[in-house]
């Protein structure tokens, strides 16, 4: 028997809760809890939230346990746990396994059947991008108005007890440069703030793709100066256009490349068109973040049968990264790999194509891409946030048996 549709109420309690989640991606990024900031072990203040959040959804109903994700995740524990006793790492960590397995757990749950909006979702997500690329692109010029301790008040004069650790909330354009990449304020990077943008502007194509709209967002992109959100864009937007039939788009695009490469020089673009030559040098960024994981797995995992099965235990992937003559890095997917070996991958992987691949369709590619290769995002708690809102959450949408389509 299918599950009862759940109630109007039920259906904006929702909603409320999605918004949460996006304030946790963007807003909270990186605020940590009281008194832990600034520290190896700042937390971010949304790990506390995020459990109030997710018993409120269970309580009243509105969240469900699926049962194929349920199965799914027990196995990667399970396969875990077989990585994390056969471990002889120094960096072996318990704590880091405990933070997988409850940040994981969050993808076994979804919206019951109902009257969920998903198209309300993708109107607050447009909107979320077009403000924060108005605030990003508000701060890039402010910092030369009234100077960069203003232009990032939060980094400057917030109490170092309310700010995450271990990430470049400023950072110049190029080496030793006086003027810095916006962060959009309130994101952790620049490249957050990038890929934000990116996946917001794919949710307005979804929608209206109202050319202001792409214009606004397409110039908080470009203050940002990072390259991971236009990768996204490059790789996924051309098929967007294709499928939606806006070919009117491309034109339109055009133009604005037009009209960026004559203001290049003025907008220092060369910031980011440089960036392309960093593949091929293994002390770059682009290096380290695509192509040096594979070196770090054919060195310390393709070494013999049983770390190439079971990994090198959870917390363990940056034990060597001190050593190495390149800049190493440790995407999503090869986190994974190196930790848990090729029986968790494959384990875990079932479970993330259970129940991510196969839930919300309009942006869980490129959010899959963002998650996978752009960073090391397996406990990071904004990301996990997008991807529970925009994807694995809201509940699919299918006919019912022996109903035609509705008018």
């Amino acid at each position: 028997m299918p599950p009862r549709p759940i109630p109007a109420d039920a259906s904006q309690l929702a909603h409320r809760l999605t918004v949460v989640l996006l304030l946790f991606a963007t807003v909270l990024q990186k605020i940590a809890i009281p008194g832990t900031g600034g520290s190896e072990t700042a937390l971010p203040i949304s790990l506390l939230l995020l459990p109030l959040l997710m018993l409120t959804g269970i309580g009243s109903g509105v969240m469900l346990v699926d049962g194929r994700r349920l199965a799914a995740y027990l196995v990667f524990m399970a396969c875990s746990a077989v990585s994390f006793l056969l471990s002889e790492s120094l960096r072996l960590s318990m704590t880091g396994w405990i933070f997988v397995a409850v940040m994981q757990a969050c993808f076994v749950f979804r919206f019951a059947p109902g009257r969920f909006d998903f198209a309300r979702t993708l109107r607050l997500l447009s909107s979320l991008a077009v403000a924060f690329s108005v605030i990003g692109v508000g701060q890039f010029f402010a910092q030369f108005v009234v100077g960069r301790e203003l232009a990032f008040f939060m980094e400057h004069y917030l109490p170092p007890g309310m700010l995450m650790s271990g990430y470049n909330f400023m950072i110049p354009l190029v080496w030793d440069s006086p003027v810095l990449k916006s962060n959009g304020v309130f994101f952790a990077e620049p490249s957050f703030f990038c890929q934000f943008l990116a996946i917001g502007l794919i949710g307005e194509l979804l929608r209206a793709a109202r050319p202001w709209r792409l214009a606004v967002i397409g110039l908080g992109l470009i203050t940002s100066y990072s390259g991971t959100g236009l990768m996204t864009l490059a790789l996924f937007l051309p098929w967007y256009i294709v499928d939606r039939r806006r070919y009117d788009l491309i034109l339109l695009g055009l133009v604005g490349l037009a009209v960026l490469a004559t203001q290049a020089d003025f907008l220092q673009l060369s910031a980011i068109t440089d960036r392309t030559a960093e593949f091929s040098n293994p002390n770059s960024s682009a290096f380290g973040r695509f192509f040096s994981i594979f070196m770090v797995l054919q060195d310390y995992i393709l070494t013999d049968l049983p770390t190439l099965l079971f990994g090198r235990g959870p917390g363990s992937v940056m034990e060597f990264f001190s050593q190495l003559h390149y800049g190493a890095f440790d995407p999503t997917w090869g986190k994974i790999f190196y930790e848990y070996g090729l029986v968790g991958f494959i384990a875990y992987f079932t479970f993330f194509t259970i129940s991510f691949m196969m839930a919300r369709r309009e942006l869980r590619v490129p959010l899959a891409f963002t998650y996978l290769f752009l960073g090391g995002y397996l406990v990071n708690i904004s990301i996990l946030s997008l991807l529970l809102a925009l994807v694995s959450l809201p509940a699919l949408q299918r006919a019912a048996p022996g109903r035609g389509p509705r008018a």
